[in-house]
């Protein structure tokens, strides 16, 4: 048995300088969650899984902007000797808002132990509520509204993909097709001035990898993956999903205590609209930024860890108009018990 609590403050004080006089936009609120798991090996290669989670999300500034969520859930991890595993997930949510929705997941995978080759796939279904900063929280000084009136998304979607081992783990490597239906995607209407539900959407690509261990001290890694997401109504590119996204991560283990890593990220270019959306749709330039991170582990139960994001504060917009984050330094510890 698995028992959490999960506490959340929210501070947020947004600007837009180039309104006079310059109105700051709030949003403060909390989040608190409740779970339970428990796990039940039901005979050899069987395992049941059954989990219920109460969720309770608040607008601090804001009468009436609350909401809770119930869920339960219950799934089936089976192994079939040691060729054939399968996943059996079924979940259901009854929110505050919106009502009750269940929701599925099979995710089967076969090992052809003769070549260390997996095949795998799956096929699930989604349901996403609209969040109180969508539904509720205003941004004036952007001229930028909720809307009360969305819907859930509710999607499904599949994915069948395969992973192989070579030259004893030395080298792997794997490729996964994926394609989602979704339904009331929540996006921004035409004039970037709210929230709207799309009728219908779809994505669609597939993720690729490549892992090398050249000596047993270092990891080297590749990813790369395609989408194509469409306004499946006004057969539209959807706003701010790029195409192509990769990236390069290394990772060093200089002694039993010290690991050393970085990771570059691509981005690739999008549709977006300028900062007011006077332009609707416009191509935003694609940009790549390097982190660093290292752990130090003071002994098994605590460490100390640090991270360099965006090491080369490269300059870039995500979305248009608002520039990301420069480079930016972060360090803390770590402990379990």
């Amino acid at each position: 048995n698995t028992n959490g609590l999960a506490y959340t403050d929210y501070r947020r004080r947004y600007l837009d300088p180039n309104n006079t006089p310059a109105i700051p936009s709030f949003y403060n609120g909390n989040r608190y969650k409740l779970d339970w798991q428990g796990d039940v090996k039901l005979t050899e290669g069987q395992t049941l899984t059954l989990g219920a989670e109460h969720q309770h999300d608040t607008i601090d500034n804001m009468s009436g902007a609350a909401v809770d969520n119930d869920a339960g859930y219950i799934q089936l991890q089976s192994a079939f000797g040691k060729r054939f595993f399968n996943s059996i997930s079924l979940r259901h949510d009854n929110n505050e808002k919106f009502g009750g929705k269940s929701t599925y997941r099979i995710a089967p995978a076969f090992l052809i132990s003769e070549t260390d080759t997996k095949l795998k796939a799956s096929i699930g279904s989604g349901f996403k509520a609209p969040s109180l900063d969508q539904l509720f929280h205003d941004y004036p000084a952007f001229g930028f509204f909720a809307n009360p009136n969305l819907q859930p998304e509710a999607s499904t979607g599949y994915d069948l993909g395969f992973e192989q081992n070579l030259f004893n783990n030395r080298v792997q490597f794997g490729s996964t097709w994926f394609h989602n239906d979704i339904k009331n995607l929540i996006t921004y209407n035409n004039a970037f001035t709210s929230y709207t539900n799309v009728g219908k959407a779809t994505t669609y690509g597939f993720e690729n990898f490549i892992a090398y261990k050249p000596i047993n001290i270092l990891n080297l890694r590749a990813d790369y993956t395609f989408t194509i997401a469409e306004n499946s109504v006004l057969g539209q590119e959807l706003l701010r999903r790029p195409k192509n996204k990769a990236s390069l991560n290394a990772t060093w283990q200089a002694n039993d205590k010290t690991s050393i890593s970085t990771t570059l990220l691509y981005t690739g270019a999008w549709i977006d609209g300028n900062r007011d959306f006077s332009i609707s749709r416009l191509k935003a330039d694609g940009y790549t930024t390097v982190n660093l991170a290292a752990t130090y582990d003071l002994n098994d139960k605590v460490a100390l860890f640090g991270r360099i994001n965006n090491l080369f504060d490269q300059n870039y917009e995500n979305p248009i108009g608002f520039d990301g984050q420069g480079i930016g330094a972060f360090a803390g510890i770590k402990g379990k018990f």
